[in-house]
């Protein structure tokens, strides 16, 4: 996410950071998994916007054609990128 680098924006936006970041595929089950993504939450702080766990549902609604939201609501990765998409409109106070 980028922002427009104008005075408006710099004006209405200046709390949020901007570059930010999601880690993606997530697995806790591998042995340096927990360990990059808590040194990363550490290291990026507010601009760590969330993290995607590694879900076959994923790959099964690219190849059906369909959103994950409608192909598999209740996976962890449409939960992860649901908690994702909220947290810009947090960080503007909305």
């Amino acid at each position: 996410m980028s922002l427009i680098d104008d005075a408006t924006s710099v004006a209405l936006f200046a709390d949020i950071p901007r570059q930010i970041f999601v880690i993606n595929q997530f697995d806790p089950m591998t042995r340096p998994g927990s360990a990059i993504a808590r040194s990363l939450g550490e290291r990026m702080g507010r601009r760590l916007l969330g993290v995607v766990h590694r879900d076959e549902h994923v790959g099964e609604a690219l190849a059906a054609q369909k959103p994950i939201a409608s192909y598999a609501p209740r996976s962890q990765a449409h939960h992860d990128l649901a908690v994702i998409a909220c947290r810009p409109t947090a960080m503007v106070g909305g």
